[in-house]
């Protein structure tokens, strides 16, 4: 009797305990998800790194070296022409000039008809008078803005454009208006006694009563180094017209119309 007893006794714990694990107990479940996605970070997390706006570049990535960039050219006038003035042109050498005659003529008084063509063929020892060919030649002056008229850039060459000048025998000098080795008045004196020479009239008296001297065409073309503070090199070249009126003895009138192409080079 007491065995079976203890047999009821033990199948009704036996059914009690299955009803207590299949029984689900509400919300459980779904405060166990709410807890994970809420849970705070552990304390010794490495924190998450703030984005901003001056990112580091990448690996692999070059940043731009603004000492290795070639400096920009001078582009305007006045830069350019401080440019050449402080960039040493006036210490260069001049290692060539010339002054090649490309129409002359000389008449006494107003007989224009019978005027002596000095680029005639039988004319050569009075050409080369009036030519001169040097392996030197004037210092380069400074330029200014009333020399120039134009400019113009290509790489590290820049070409200036001179304007036209104009000059009496007694102005006539080099630099004048940013043209060299042209005919001056030193110059002007020098043909003078040349065609004296070439007459045989070493000792004669002539004067020169007056001359007129227009230049025009005048371009330099200059070398700056890659950073444009120093010019390397430069070439001239111009046209000149050159009048003028000299008198023998006492009223013998002696004219000279003579038209030249001026060239030099400096280093």
């Amino acid at each position: 009797m007491i065995r079976l007893l203890a047999l009821g006794l033990s199948a009704a714990m036996l059914f009690s305990l299955a009803a207590c694990g299949g029984e689900e107990t509400p919300g459980s479940s779904s405060e166990s998800v709410s807890v994970s996605e809420t849970a705070p970070a552990p304390e010794d997390a490495a924190p998450v790194a703030e984005s901003n706006d001056q990112s580091e570049p990448v690996s692999g990535e070059t940043e731009p070296n603004d000492s290795l960039q070639t400096p920009a050219a001078p582009q305007s006038t006045e830069d350019l022409i401080a440019a050449f003035n402080q960039g040493g042109a006036v210490n260069l050498r001049c290692t060539s000039s010339s002054q090649t005659l490309t129409a002359g003529k000389l008449w006494m008084g107003d007989k224009t008809d019978e005027a002596i063509d000095a680029l005639a063929p039988d004319q050569t020892a009075l050409r080369a008078k009036f030519e001169k060919t040097a392996s030197g030649g004037a210092q380069l002056p400074s330029l200014s803005a009333g020399n120039v008229a134009s400019t113009s850039v290509s790489g590290t060459t820049v070409t200036f454009k001179l304007k036209d000048a104009s000059a009496t025998h007694d102005s006539a000098a080099q630099g004048v208006g940013g043209y060299v080795n042209i005919i001056d008045r030193d110059r002007t004196l020098e043909l003078v006694q040349g065609v004296k020479d070439l007459v045989n009239l070493s000792n004669a008296n002539v004067k020169v009563d007056s001359a007129s001297h227009s230049l025009s065409g005048g371009t330099l073309t200059v070398e700056f180094s890659s950073d444009f503070s120093k010019v390397s090199s430069v070439k001239f070249t111009a046209r000149q017209h050159v009048r003028a009126t000299m008198t023998y003895l006492i009223a013998i009138k002696i004219n000279a119309d003579l038209n030249y192409d001026l060239t030099a080079e400096y280093r």
